[in-house]
């Protein structure tokens, strides 16, 4: 006797159908299938049978058709296809991602109101669509800040009045320097080239506080016809010499080193900064920015010495990204182009990617997917920043 699975029923005699839980959503990134749990802030990865399943399930499919359409993808008995089922509603109903009732979707911790403007202090930057004044004590500390964001400065005489929607001071401490305008903290700097590195920080977060649907990635974007190339993946592997050869290549600047989704409008920008270029990659940089010997060298808190190079061409942001590159450099490394599965481009991403409240929702989870989902995502391994360029270049820019 068959211990079969109920036959299919009229829809007012089956039990209540089920559906993902609030704050549970799956997304395909080519082959793989990928679920997010909210509640749990965790990452599943699904293969090809359980996905079939799950979306099956979701869509509101009758068990004994899900059963007989896997019995026939995977050339499998209908028992087993039934029991591979049986199997995955009961592990999902146990890992809380299916239910037959709605449940209330997990909540982060709400943000601090933000004010709509204050008044303009000092000079006022536009970075990310917000302005952002910084008052400094000194000719020192502000040119530390505007060898990183000089470019950025925004004209505030074309306004009626001088107005800024966040504000940071810097004012003198104890031989160097401390930072108002972080709510409750309050954090002192050695000296000016610390300050700029602080600034920087500071800047990132009072943009999330304003926009919490926003999710910062760590990597470098610039522009590639309609859409954008990201440059992702940690630090030391030759993604910002890259992104500087790129910009003085001819590809607008979006971000130096943070890239910023938002969720609502599908939208992707950041801040885009002066490349911060290292001793190591000066060789290769004289030839694309020759005023470079003449810029000032500044010593960060983390020892390195740096010169912050302007970016040719800057570009506010791209409705979709085409390309999601992880390089890495060597300096004997012939080029090598290593094609990636997307799942991992988004678990690296997801590594070092944060927002205002630390708390990944479903929608945010949708729209990294959404990003990857009509991106390449390579490795590509180089010892020569310009010869990646230009394969760059002549691969993934619009004809």
């Amino acid at each position: 006797m068959s211990r079969g699975l109920l036959p299919d029923l009229p829809a007012a005699r089956r039990p209540a159908a089920l559906r993902p839980a609030c704050g549970i959503i799956a997304c395909r990134l080519d082959r793989d299938v990928v679920l997010f749990s909210e509640p749990q802030q965790r990452v599943y990865q699904f293969d090809a049978t359980s996905g079939s399943v799950w979306f099956g399930v979701t869509a509101g499919e009758t068990l004994g058709r899900i059963a007989r359409r896997l019995a026939a993808e995977t050339r499998c008995t209908l028992d087993e296809a039934r029991d591979c089922v049986l199997n995955c509603l009961a592990e999902w109903q146990e890992l809380g991602f299916l239910s037959r009732m709605p449940q209330e979707p997990a909540q982060p911790i709400p943000g601090r109101d933000q004010p709509a403007s204050i008044p303009a202090t000092g000079p006022v930057y536009q970075m990310a669509g917000i302005r952002i004044a910084i008052a400094f004590p000194d000719v020192a500390s502000r040119q530390a800040w505007d060898a990183i964001a000089g470019h950025l400065r925004h004209d505030v005489t074309a306004e009626p009045t001088g107005v800024a929607e966040a504000g940071f001071a810097i004012e003198p401490f104890e031989g160097g320097y401390r930072m108002l305008g972080q709510a409750g903290d309050q954090p002192d700097f050695a000296d000016p080239a610390a300050v700029a590195v602080g600034l920087k920080e500071a800047v990132l977060h009072a943009v999330l506080e304003r926009r919490p649907d926003w999710i910062a990635l760590h990597a470098a974007m610039l522009s590639c016809g309609s859409s954008a190339v990201l440059l992702a993946g940690s630090s030391g592997h030759g993604k910002t010499t890259l992104a500087a050869v790129l910009n003085a290549s001819g590809m607008p600047a979006i971000a130096d080193d943070v890239a910023l989704v938002s969720v609502r409008p599908a939208a992707i920008s950041g801040l885009p900064f002066a490349f911060a270029a290292k001793p190591g990659s000066l060789a290769v940089l004289r030839t694309w920015f020759p005023a470079l010997d003449r810029l000032a060298e500044f010593q960060r808190p983390d020892g390195r010495k740096v010169k912050y190079i302007e970016p040719v061409r800057v570009c506010e942001q791209a409705s979709s990204v085409c390309a999601v590159i992880f390089p890495r450099f060597s300096a004997l490394a012939a080029l090598q182009i290593t094609q990636l599965r997307k799942v991992a481009g988004l678990t690296s991403l997801l590594e070092e990617a944060i927002n205002a409240s630390h708390w990944l929702t479903a929608d945010g989870f949708v729209a990294l997917c959404t990003l990857l989902d009509g991106a390449v995502v390579i490795q590509i391994d180089y010892g020569d920043a310009s010869t990646a360029a230009e394969w760059i270049r002549m691969n993934l820019a619009p004809a």
